[in-house]
């Protein structure tokens, strides 16, 4: 979705917006892990900070498809996650928390993409095979001998 700052500038804030994303072409290209993306829903509110300021708060629904890590089925993924993003004229290089506005339009589509990318897990482990995929080996406790006396 894009606004243009001269748009934004008239809205009364702060507002409401709800819209579809279609994320599947971007995300599969960007992460060999998603082999489908069903429908990206995005609702959120803006509002001013200052002059060329906004803040925008996300709430983004989406269903991936991934690989089982142990059985390689394909399981469903849901990500249901919030992201608050501001958008600025005036910010420094210095300042990665807020995405400048370089043209006279603010683009979130972007910004939904990237936010999605962050959440999407390492690996995915089917319902019922969590105990066939231990989180963390079990590593045999090593004392030195010299210092086996001491216990």
């Amino acid at each position: 979705m894009k606004w243009a700052i001269a748009q934004l500038r008239k809205l009364k804030k702060p507002f409401e917006f709800e819209y579809d994303l279609d994320l599947k072409e971007e995300l599969m290209q960007m992460n060999s892990d998603v082999l489908d993306v069903t429908g990206c829903h995005i609702t959120g509110s803006c509002k001013d900070l200052s002059f060329d300021s906004f803040e925008f708060k996300l709430y983004i629904e989406c269903d991936l498809v991934m690989q089982c890590s142990v059985t390689l089925e394909e399981i469903s993924v849901p990500l249901h996650f919030e992201a608050t993003e501001v958008f600025s004229k005036d910010c420094s290089d210095d300042d990665f928390e807020i995405n400048p506005i370089e043209k006279e339009t603010i683009d979130l589509d972007d910004v939904v993409i990237t936010d999605v990318l962050c959440e999407i897990p390492i690996k995915v482990v089917k319902e019922g095979c969590e105990d066939l995929y231990p989180e963390e080996e079990e590593k045999e406790e090593y004392i030195n001998p010299v210092f086996k006396a001491l216990l």
